[in-house]
């Protein structure tokens, strides 16, 4: 059996009245739409609404810690390839007659 925790990504909104999209950045951050309609709060730590909330449309991306250790995993073995790649163009172009040099 698997337990994968469900993560808040990006604490988003809109204000379907007057059409603003709003955020919260960082913990405790209190955002308020153009028309003051309604509020969002939390960053990534938590999910706050206020005001009237028939008028918010939640735009928040949301993922699976299993999700999160994929992708983070392909992210470290995309810099790992991009980092050994380059050593060996800065190894080769080091070399005073064009060939790897055992280091």
């Amino acid at each position: 059996m698997s337990f994968s925790k469900k993560i808040l990504l990006k604490n988003i909104c809109k204000c379907l009245s007057c059409g603003t999209i709003i955020e919260s950045i960082h913990l405790h951050h209190v955002v308020k739409c153009k028309c003051g309609k309604i509020y969002i709060d939390g960053e990534n730590s938590y999910s706050r609404r206020g005001g009237d909330l028939n008028l918010i449309h939640d735009m928040s991306v949301w993922a699976t810690s299993e999700e999160l250790i994929y992708s983070k995993a392909e992210s470290l073995r995309d810099a790992i390839n991009k980092l050994e790649e380059k050593t060996l163009i800065e190894i080769y172009d080091k070399s005073s007659n064009n060939t790897f040099k055992n280091y």
